[in-house]
């Protein structure tokens, strides 16, 4: 009997010491309600990207050594987004941490999403705090949006400081130069190679002129000529047909040769006038052609 009391005398404090050990361990594991999390603006698949973003938050908790508590809520709490309705969940099922996030997609500009996370804070031994934090993700796919969301929901529950926004840069605007002068330049009106179409064209327009004032000449030259033709005898007129039509073509032929040469083979300088100025970042230049 003196043996028993002996052995159970030194194995109490033993036992004490593990109690308090679970005692302080089950204090020390908080719980957390996560609300089904708030989509606005336009997703493919919605309940289905609901569920995935909500389980996304959860597993972030429990990766934070926090338990998650699911199944209890009602289907009007389920809906609770202002804090003083999130407060009496965290009151009515004695929650340490209760979660409602919103994700909010806009595919007006790029992709963007607007994230929103809203706590309630119950730790043991301090006054009720509630925390909101907002921040954005610019051309983002879901599943990067869903892990900003559960990232900025770790940042709220740590209590962490905002990350301080800097102010965008102004502009510097560009030096305006004085006006300058307008530069007159001087260049040809045709290239080389239009000028040797030219010229090409104006050789081959005279030998058709002259071919056709040669078949002039031919005409005039048989005017009046007697011609037997089946047993017949007749004089040509060649005054009324051969002879206007071959002058006439010949003489055509024989100008626009001689134009198309002219432009060919003669200098035709342009005067431009160049007029630089910086406005804007940008080199504007003026000039008639």
């Amino acid at each position: 009997m003196t043996a028993r009391l002996v052995v159970l005398s030194l194995l109490m404090p033993l036992l004490m010491d593990n109690n308090l050990a679970a005692a302080a361990a089950t204090e020390a594991r908080r719980t957390a309600l996560v609300l089904p999390v708030e989509l606005g603006g336009f997703f493919l698949e919605r309940e289905q990207v609901k569920r995935e973003v909500t389980l996304a938050l959860e597993d972030r908790l429990r990766a934070g050594q926090i338990d998650v508590v699911r199944g209890v809520l009602s289907p009007s709490e389920s809906e609770c987004r202002e804090f003083a309705c999130l407060s009496r969940i965290a009151d009515a099922h004695s929650s340490s941490l209760v979660v409602a996030g919103r994700l909010i997609s806009n595919q007006r500009v790029k992709v963007s999403y607007h994230l929103r996370v809203r706590v309630v804070d119950r730790s043991p031994g301090k006054p009720v705090d509630m925390r909101e934090r907002e921040a954005n993700c610019e051309n983002c796919t879901e599943s990067q949006a869903r892990d900003q969301l559960a990232t900025l929901m770790t940042s709220v529950i740590a209590n962490e400081p905002e990350p301080k926004k800097t102010p965008p840069r102004e502009k510097t605007p560009p030096p305006v130069l004085p006006p300058q002068a307008p530069q007159v330049q001087t260049r040809e009106r045709f290239t080389p190679p239009q000028r040797w179409v030219l010229r090409l064209s104006g050789i081959a327009a005279l030998a058709v002129g002259v071919g056709f004032l040669a078949q002039g000449f031919v005409e005039v030259a048989r005017d009046g000529e007697v011609v037997i033709e089946n047993g017949q005898a007749f004089r040509l007129d060649t005054a009324t047909t051969g002879q206007p039509l071959f002058f006439t073509l010949g003489a055509l032929s024989t100008v626009a040769g001689v134009a198309l040469s002219v432009l060919g083979w003669k200098s035709w300088p342009v005067r431009v006038a160049v007029a630089p100025a910086l406005t804007g970042g940008q080199l504007v230049v003026g000039g008639t052609f």
